[in-house]
């Protein structure tokens, strides 16, 4: 039915090789995943959230306001300035946070706002914020183009009244 003998020792053989390497494979997965740090589990040490806060043309911002939010915690926000070059830092007790949680940080500054988040997933996290105007500026053509629409749609009006 097989042949030759020889070729039944080769066959054992790749079947051997198959069922070792399968078994390397499901052992390497099964520690990677131990490895992993899992949502919800317990933190290690106090939570140290830094970063920088910049204006809409990239610049830092010395004296915006921050407030940073682990978000589903007990523990209440925590509101800073940010100083020389942007910079802010606040820390949360390790009980007020666990690994997988969502922190958010809002930051304002004259007119301008903006926000971002990110999950912690060690003791030490960087979240940048970039400001943005809160009214949108029309620069060239787009400000013609709403003036033109603006005033299209009060000649329209205009005109059914008087029929």
């Amino acid at each position: 039915m097989y042949g030759h003998p020889h070729h039944r020792g080769n066959r054992r053989l790749a079947i051997a090789v198959v069922l070792v390497s399968l078994l390397l494979i499901t052992l390497a997965v099964t520690l990677r995943s131990t490895m992993v740090i899992r949502a919800g589990t317990a933190a290690s040490g106090p939570l140290i959230v830094f970063g920088t806060v910049y204006d809409s043309s990239g610049n830092p911002v010395e004296g915006a306001d921050v407030t940073v939010t682990v978000i589903g915690s007990a523990a209440p926000p925590q509101s800073v300035q940010s100083i020389v070059g942007g910079f802010y830092t606040v820390t949360f007790d390790m009980t007020d946070w666990n690994i997988g949680d969502t922190v958010r940080v809002v930051a304002s500054f004259g007119g301008e706002s903006g926000e971002n988040q990110t999950t912690a997933v060690s003791v030490d996290l960087e979240i940048d914020v970039s400001l943005v105007s809160a009214i949108p500026e029309l620069h060239g053509s787009a400000s013609v183009m709403l003036t033109i629409g603006a005033m299209a749609a009060l000649v329209v009006i205009f005109s059914r009244r008087r029929r």
